[in-house]
């Protein structure tokens, strides 16, 4: 009737499947080729702008909660409208185009709520970037990276100047 096509639904997971791969892929290096270096350092990359806007995606979303449900008890049916994590996300780049990323659920898990601690106050500007790092340096060690993803760099970056 419409001509509806299912097509972009199965672009969309065959985008994530692919992205998903390019991890366990990476974590399977095991060589110091030019490649492999290559690799790693993309992936690092974007498993860092992963981390990143996990975490400010984490302080705007409770900023928007808080402010909406405000003084609200939170009920079992409040709970289920609370902020979540992404597993997948999608960027814009100037020079690679749109890249999809993926991380495992228990990373985005950890650093989303330590997006929304750092918004609620519960955490101070140090202690944040201390546990960032932590994650980063799981999300690190989990990819083989031989070395760790620096994150937050936002957060340090209006003192310098």
């Amino acid at each position: 009737m419409f001509g509806i096509s299912k097509k972009p639904a199965n672009k969309l997971d065959q985008a994530k499947a692919v992205v998903r791969l390019k991890y366990e892929e990476c974590k399977a290096l095991d060589n110091d080729s030019h490649r492999s270096e290559i690799t790693r350092l993309r992936m690092a990359m974007q498993m860092r702008n992963h981390l990143d806007k996990t975490f400010i995606d984490a302080a705007k979303a409770t900023e928007v909660f808080e402010e909406k449900y405000s003084g609200v008890p939170l009920t079992d049916e409040l709970k289920k409208k609370l902020p979540r994590p992404k597993e997948f996300m999608r960027f814009e780049s100037k020079l690679n185009g749109v890249v999809f990323t993926w991380m495992p659920p228990e990373f985005t898990k950890e650093m989303f709520k330590l997006g929304r601690s750092y918004q609620k106050v519960e955490t101070d500007e140090e202690m944040t970037i201390f546990k960032a790092q932590s994650i980063s340096k799981k999300v690190s060690d989990d990819l083989k990276l031989g070395f760790e993803i620096e994150v937050l760099r936002f957060l340090t970056e209006d003192e310098d100047e």
